[in-house]
């Protein structure tokens, strides 16, 4: 997934070329993806390590869900503000705010409730 984000957000930057210089962010965002350290293959290093990383244990998963529950929804909201500020003022940051905060909102609300079964 990390590879094909980061060829997306690299093509992405190359089609924005003449505009300003958000091109930049989108081609450093396409070659963290292709990096090795932060995606999967980060833990698959980890488990060379601690096998117990990929163990999966229904009630850790559980208590990790709601952690990234818990961290995902007003970081999403923060960022979508922060984007949309930086991309069209106070408007844009109000509206994709909301937007990003409801969906993740909404996605974290999935996730938990798939975790209670």
């Amino acid at each position: 997934m990390e590879l094909v984000s980061g060829g997306a957000a690299i093509i992405a930057g190359l089609a924005l070329w003449n505009d300003g210089w958000w091109h930049w962010v989108l081609i450093g965002v396409g070659l963290l993806g292709f990096s090795p350290w932060p995606g999967a293959r980060a833990i698959l290093r980890r488990a060379d390590r601690k096998p117990g990383v990929l163990v999966s244990d229904p009630e850790r998963r559980r208590c990790r869900g709601r952690r990234v529950a818990l961290v995902q929804v007003p970081l999403y909201a923060i960022s979508g503000f922060v984007i949309g500020y930086l991309v069209d003022g106070l408007g844009a940051a109000i509206f994709m705010g909301l937007a990003l905060g409801l969906t993740a909102a909404f996605a974290a609300w999935l996730s938990l409730r798939r975790f209670e079964r």
